[in-house]
């Protein structure tokens, strides 16, 4: 825990200033218009300064998981999304401050980490003085870490390719990306629970040896994610129509929106 958080804190800092730093310029290669450019560097710039917590947050969250204490990320999302909407709204249109009232909001949103340190600090083991050196540390946790991290961010390419496919396009198309995007984050958030499980109990069984009941574990994750998978995908195809109406009155969205969802379902 110690290398991983002095990790995550050393690295957060250089993604902020790089961040801070290259905000103008990545929006200009982003094909940003004019508009957009400056306001959106505004945010960004802000936003930047918490990804040092965010990073933080996530490596409790892993130490968490890895002791069977899942439930710690659910209320960390609901105490940052109570701090988040409502401050927004009172930034954003109260104080009148735009842009820079919803990067503000998000920024204090680093309540999450304050409370995923306090759990931590409470719920995780003590160390009982017989670790590894620091060195062995790091190197484990980047050769189990390096290929998580690669393709995490093979997926934000895909994501920094399609906002600037998204920049380019008119404001109909962009909202029905939306919904599309939406509906495909909810069926990876269905299948990723069950995956989230298999990595505890899997993870704990090979920790104690139990190497038969590791493979029994996965074993029944794969049955529940291929059912999940085929549960949730014919779910998808018979109500997202009307969930874009629910979300657009704009029939020129939703038919757009309509028209894509057989292709990630």
């Amino acid at each position: 825990m110690g290398a991983g958080l002095a990790g995550s804190l050393v690295t957060g800092l250089a993604l902020a200033a790089l961040l801070y730093t290259a905000a103008p310029t990545a929006f200009t290669a982003l094909g940003a218009s004019d508009a957009v450019l400056g306001p959106g560097t505004s945010y960004l710039r802000i936003v930047a300064w918490s990804v040092p917590a965010a990073a933080i947050t996530v490596t409790l969250q892993a130490a968490c998981a890895g002791v069977g204490a899942t439930r710690i990320t659910l209320y960390t999302a609901l105490t940052v999304n109570a701090v988040n909407l409502p401050l927004g709204a009172a930034l954003i249109f109260g104080a009148g401050w735009g842009i820079e009232g919803a990067a503000v909001a998000t920024t204090a949103a680093v309540t999450g980490a304050v409370l995923m340190g306090a759990y931590g600090h409470r719920r995780l083991p003590r160390d009982d003085g017989e670790a590894p050196g620091t060195r062995e540390i790091s190197c484990d946790l980047w050769r189990l870490g390096w290929p998580e991290m690669t393709t995490l961010g093979v997926g934000y390419i895909n994501e920094v390719l399609l906002a600037g496919f998204a920049a380019r396009i008119g404001t109909a198309d962009l909202a029905a990306y939306r919904l599309v995007d939406t509906l495909t984050l909810v069926l990876f958030i269905v299948l990723s629970s069950v995956s989230t499980a298999l990595t505890v109990l899997a993870g704990q069984e090979l920790g104690a040896g139990r190497q038969d009941r590791a493979i029994a574990w996965h074993r029944a994750s794969r049955q529940h994610l291929l059912l999940l998978l085929a549960v949730c995908g014919a779910l998808a195809l018979a109500l997202a129509h009307p969930a874009y109406g629910l979300a657009s009155a704009d029939d020129g969205v939703t038919a757009s929106a309509w028209a894509a969802p057989r292709g990630p379902c």
